[in-house]
């Protein structure tokens, strides 16, 4: 058999054009191969089996079990035609195939780090930045919520550098925004309205302010009691929903709590009405309007 490795081909077909010379041998007449798109011969699939070789070194304790998912499963791939049942049958745009599938994920497979950098951080910080010392506001959106992703992550030890360096980042932004609780003083707040009148399946939007000194939130958190029924509820924003079956009568609290101070509320008294019905009036007859005749 005569291998020509190299050989460059025309992406829509053509002919192939060859002699044989041989060393003390009359020279072979001319040869014409002809073929068709390069992409469906047979592979030649010694740069497969070479990546195969390479993704084969990498270890899979070494990489954070996200990316290993993937590359496992596209180095199966590459193997089965590289080595496997498949290999026989394998084209030269399969091949190609598998080897480009096969070094993206590859190339994405991240390192397992340690998290040393990070661990410092929670150490320091951990200690330095107590809650009780901060808004509520700002220690729990921000610092509070990082810290936890931080050393979540550390104990799962599944993370790359670059997830470690995401979390690092978000835990000093946390620290940088913390307000302390010192620096504010709330006074009251208010709800609006204060009372209201709402009928069985209706809803009714209510609306809180924090007044004070300083810099503190305006945010604060809702609550509802007095009701009967689980369709009765506040939402987040303020919103109540009155049940269709919640029974007339019904005396509802509606309360509004400083989320930068627990110990200052305000609250709104709800009454549940009848569903209201539209009257209904019966169609209204039509008048006539009769014209005597005139005598002359």
């Amino acid at each position: 058999m005569i291998t020509q490795a190299r050989m460059p081909l025309e992406k829509n077909g053509g002919t192939i054009y060859y002699e044989v010379h041989k060393e003390g041998k009359p020279d072979s007449q001319r040869y014409a191969v002809e073929y068709g798109d390069p992409m469906e011969l047979p592979a030649d699939l010694t740069g497969l089996q070479e990546l195969v070789a390479k993704c084969e070194a990498v270890n899979e304790a070494d990489c954070t079990s996200a990316t290993w998912t993937v590359f496992a499963e596209k180095l199966a791939e590459a193997k089965a035609i590289a080595e496997g049942t498949a290999r026989a049958a394998a084209t030269a745009a399969q091949a190609e195939a598998a080897r480009s599938a096969s070094c993206r994920p590859m190339q994405a497979c991240a390192t397992r780090a340690t998290p040393q950098r990070l661990a410092e951080l929670c150490a320091t910080f951990e200690p330095m930045y107590q809650e009780a010392d901060y808004t509520k506001a700002s220690f729990a959106a921000r610092t509070k919520s990082a810290l936890d992703a931080a050393k979540a992550a550390m104990e799962a030890d599944d993370s790359s550098n670059y997830e470690y360096e995401q979390l690092r980042i978000a835990l000093e932004a946390g620290v940088r925004g913390l307000v302390l609780s010192s620096a504010f003083v709330i006074n009251e707040v208010t709800v609006s309205p204060a009372t209201a009148q709402v009928a069985q399946g209706k809803t009714q939007q209510f609306t809180a302010q924090v007044t004070g000194t300083g810099s503190f939130s305006q945010n604060v958190t809702w609550e509802l009691s007095g009701n009967n029924q689980e369709g009765t509820s506040l939402s987040e924003s303020g919103l109540l929903t009155v049940a269709a079956d919640e029974p007339v009568g019904t005396t509802l609290t509606v309360l509004a709590r400083s989320l930068d101070d627990e110990t200052k509320t305000a609250s709104a008294t709800v009454t549940v009405t009848e569903e209201s019905v539209g009257a209904h009036r019966p169609p209204r007859s039509p008048t006539i309007w009769t014209r005597k005749p005139m005598w002359h």
